[in-house]
């Protein structure tokens, strides 16, 4: 069994540069664990905006540190605009489109899992069944499973309360 950690548990560790990730990776590796998870606002507003380059960056820090990447958490957490039970199909577009670079930040990173948690961004709107948002949920996610497959990242979907 392996063993990782959310870096979004030391957000309180930025420099005016940015999120620490040397002492973050050197520390969750010095505590044991194995792997570590990236929540994606850790890095930037938002996906489309980390670079290429700072992503590599990321990959060998973490390799050079021999922890793993597993993967992304907090998909939609800290952004606007998405939401995966909207009934505005504009929305549930732009959500599944944000999806799919998320995608692409988690393989870049060398991580295989996305965990989708972010309670409001998939909580019941105003008017919206559960029946209705569970559908609309997975309208969003089957127009990314190809790139899921593609680029060989799962996602798993924390259980929340209600």
């Amino acid at each position: 069994m392996k063993f990782a950690l959310c870096n979004e548990l030391f957000e309180t560790w930025n420099t005016e540069r940015g999120f620490n990730f040397p002492r973050v990776i050197e520390y969750v590796k010095k505590c044991g664990y194995d792997g570590i998870e990236i929540a994606p606002f850790t890095l930037a507003k938002d996906a489309y905006h980390i670079p290429a380059a700072h992503r590599v960056d990321i990959r060998r820090l973490a390799e050079k540190n021999d922890l793993e990447i597993t993967g992304l958490h907090w998909l939609l957490a800290k952004t606007e605009g998405y939401h995966l039970t909207s009934p505005d199909p504009v929305v549930r577009q732009r959500t599944a489109d944000y999806f799919l670079e998320l995608i692409r930040l988690c393989a870049d990173l060398g991580g295989h899992f996305m965990v989708l948690g972010s309670p409001m961004q998939r909580n019941l709107l105003p008017g919206v069944t559960q029946e209705q948002a569970l559908d609309f949920a997975a309208e969003v996610l089957q127009k990314v499973v190809p790139m899921l497959e593609t680029c060989d990242v799962r996602i798993a979907i924390e259980p929340l309360s209600p």
